[in-house]
């Protein structure tokens, strides 16, 4: 998860005893299903929007980490890349992410 941290402005809240993280992308003012629609379009990984889990939950979403280590390393860097992209379009700086 120290990759996804990397981006400042993320905040990520673990679940404990599962294997979900619930994902606070709300600094990048964007509606749920377009930052879910890009990480599935753009780092082909599905995420859950948070609006699935009440209209509180906007702005969010949930991450399920049961994977393949090499996998999710690979996974997980193409999500920061996508939403260090739509941050940057954001107006949002200091991403942390290498080559930026």
């Amino acid at each position: 998860m120290s990759s996804l941290l990397r981006l400042p402005w993320l905040r990520l809240q673990r679940q404990r005893g599962t294997a979900y993280a619930w994902v606070d992308v709300s600094a990048l003012r964007l509606p749920g299903p377009t930052v879910s629609d890009a990480l599935l379009r753009e780092a082909s990984v599905l995420v859950s929007p948070g609006y699935q889990f009440g209209p509180a939950s906007d702005g969010h979403f949930r991450l399920c980490y049961a994977r393949d280590e090499v996998e999710w390393a690979d996974a997980l860097q193409r999500m920061v890349t996508v939403l260090d992209r739509l941050a940057s379009r954001q107006g949002l700086s200091g991403s942390g992410v290498p080559g930026r």
